[in-house]
């Protein structure tokens, strides 16, 4: 995940890497950095840390979220409709 610091501290971490060495990560103030998610879940405790999206990721999610609701709420109303009746 990436994160973005916005606290007023730079934030250290070490952790063990794949293939069994420490790797060390540095958060600076103001900036981002893709952590592995155990790094990032403990450095999200602290006040000003937020998971960073990409403006254009974000807009690609954003539209992909309100086509999937809108494909969703037309395939319940296809659902709940009621079928036509020919009358005699």
């Amino acid at each position: 995940m990436r994160l973005l610091n916005n606290s007023q501290n730079a934030l250290m971490h070490e952790a063990k890497s794949e293939d069994g060495r420490l790797k060390f990560y540095l958060l600076e103030v103001g900036k981002t950095l893709e952590v592995p998610d155990e790094v990032g879940e403990i450095w999200l405790k602290h006040e000003g840390v937020t998971i960073y999206i990409d403006p254009a990721d974000f807009e690609a999610e954003k539209a992909k979220a309100v086509k999937e609701a809108l494909e969703a709420e037309r395939a319940k109303e296809a659902k709940t409709a009621k079928p036509k009746t020919k009358k005699k």
